[in-house]
């Protein structure tokens, strides 16, 4: 992953700032190596500024297209109010304790892996 967004930047140069934070990774990637490569601070907040500007209005312009179909789901979420609330929470819920299972069985799997000191020298 890391580096597809590193031959991306390299690629496209200076101007990927722009659509970087459409690109997951590059984001990350783009600010640290335009200071690698020594951009100046005008050019890098241009940039930036456009990215902003670009990725708002984007949020913005999908919001006014789509205002007629988020007016309806919000009519129906309305309707069924705390049921869709309780089955939010309840997904969410799960999501973490899922999360937290995962984490727990892979601290167990690095537990179980590591090796003493006294082995080394066995």
């Amino acid at each position: 992953m890391r580096q597809s967004t590193q031959t991306r930047f390299e690629r496209w140069g200076i101007n990927s700032l722009i659509v970087a934070k459409f690109i997951p990774g590059l984001a990350i990637i783009a600010p640290p190596m335009a200071g690698a490569l020594r951009v100046g601070w005008l050019r890098f907040v241009s940039l930036s500024t456009c990215s902003a500007v670009l990725w708002v209005g984007c949020g913005l312009g999908l919001g006014w297209a789509f205002k007629s179909q988020i007016e309806r789901l919000l009519e129906h979420l309305d309707d069924i109010g705390s049921a869709a609330g309780a089955g939010i929470l309840l997904l969410l819920a799960a999501y973490i304790a899922y999360k937290w299972w995962e984490r727990r069985r892979f601290y167990q799997v690095l537990r179980m892996a590591r090796i003493s000191v006294a082995d080394l020298y066995a």
